[in-house]
């Protein structure tokens, strides 16, 4: 009777090792696919990418607020004095701004998908604890991967940079505003001045 014994607890106990040997297995596939040189490649290109549709989208804001504030400035008469420079000055002050908030942008976007695969690493080695194969291990690893990178890249575009020459589109529109009334004005005394004249 003891020998019967012996053979159910060897059993048991190779069953236990086959099982501990298939978690470790499994959760080094978890850890190799969410910290191997692949994922961090991936990450460097995503934020890489991010970098370069906001410099993209700043430039291009940039080149419609040079191209407004140039011709507001000639309508107002002003170009290549001090009020030229003072503008180009805040204008290049407004880029360095939002340079640096497309920057804050994109380390923001990539600490929340780093903090999503943490919450999908955590998830799946509780999956390899419960007995999850090697293999199933890796598949949901990758599936994980790119689901996260799909999911931060759906909450990341180039509208949320804004339009980060709010404040000078509101001058450069003002100088136009008041070039126009300026106008108005020498319009309308052009046409009352015949009118005047015989009072």
């Amino acid at each position: 009777m003891c020998g019967g014994r012996d053979k159910a607890t060897k059993a048991a106990q190779k069953a236990e090792e086959a099982r501990q040997r298939q978690v470790r297995e499994a959760t080094f596939a978890i850890d190799r696919a969410f910290a191997g040189p692949q994922r961090r490649g991936q990450l460097d290109d995503f934020i890489k990418a991010l970098r370069g549709e906001f410099t993209t989208e700043a430039g291009r804001q940039k080149k419609v607020i040079d191209r407004r504030a140039k011709f507001g400035l000639a309508r107002g008469g002003l170009t290549g004095g001090s009020a030229a420079a003072d503008v180009k000055t805040d204008i290049g002050r407004q880029f360095q701004t939002g340079l640096l908030e497309s920057e804050r942008l994109s380390q923001a976007s990539l600490s929340d998908l780093v903090a999503a695969d943490q919450a999908s690493k955590q998830q799946l080695t509780a999956l390899a604890q419960g007995g999850a194969s090697v293999s199933t291990a890796a598949a949901q690893s990758a599936s994980a991967l790119q689901s996260n990178i799909a999911g931060a890249r759906s909450k990341t575009s180039v509208a949320s940079l804004g339009d980060i020459f709010a404040q000078q589109a509101s001058v450069s529109q003002a100088a136009e505003e008041a070039a126009g009334r300026r106008k108005g004005l020498r319009e309308s005394q052009v046409f009352a001045e015949p009118f005047s004249r015989g009072t």
